[in-house]
């Protein structure tokens, strides 16, 4: 699925645009958001851009070089946004393409950011001057998101080292068992494996 948006008056407004002539709004948007793009809107993309689109194993490539670079078509980004299902935590490789006109950003799973962005443009709250901008303004709402998740895991963590704490503390042999835990957690891994 393809989103369209456009820079207008300084704010981030959503371009209705029918499916059937996609093609024709596309040169207008400033910022596209390929959401699971199907081959067609893949063809579309790539004949506007005049290269390749990134494939998702391409996407999740962990080297530097595959992860930022410089290319005809723009300034390539490829970047791991954090999502969160059935309360386990996991990461979306996001591609970001940034040209001098437009922001194509591609991605294969939904992400939170991109829906509170998207919420927050379509109230008129999402400020940008260009696409550059626009991209700065992606990465802040992910910075966000994720410190509000560092937030809540640091509490669960200090509820679970409370309540570890508190057991061996009640326990007769509890010096025993907070050495044992010590050793456990400092000694090196192969001594581990070996006991």
């Amino acid at each position: 699925m393809l989103r369209l948006f456009r820079i207008n008056a300084g704010l981030i407004q959503e371009i209705e645009c029918p499916t059937d002539q996609i093609f024709t709004c596309l040169p207008e948007a400033d910022w596209i958001d390929a959401h699971k793009p199907d081959e067609q809107e893949r063809s579309m993309l790539a004949q506007m851009l005049h290269t390749d689109l990134p494939e998702s194993d391409e996407m999740e490539e962990i080297e530097a070089s595959a992860r930022c670079f410089v290319d005809q078509a723009g300034i390539h980004v490829h970047n791991l946004f954090l999502t969160q299902a059935d309360g386990r935590h996991n990461t979306v490789s996001v591609a970001c393409i940034l040209q001098k006109e437009r922001l194509i950003t591609i991605r294969d799973d939904d992400v939170a950011d991109f829906r509170l962005l998207r919420l927050r443009a379509r109230r008129g709250q999402v400020a940008a001057r260009s696409p550059q901008n626009l991209l700065v303004t992606l990465f802040e709402q992910k910075m966000e998101n994720q410190a509000d998740t560092l937030e809540d895991l640091h509490r669960q963590l200090e509820g679970v080292s409370y309540l570890v704490l508190a057991i061996l503390s009640r326990t007769r042999s509890s010096r025993y068992f907070r050495l044992r835990l010590w050793f456990s957690c400092h000694q090196p891994w192969w001594r581990a494996c070996t006991a």
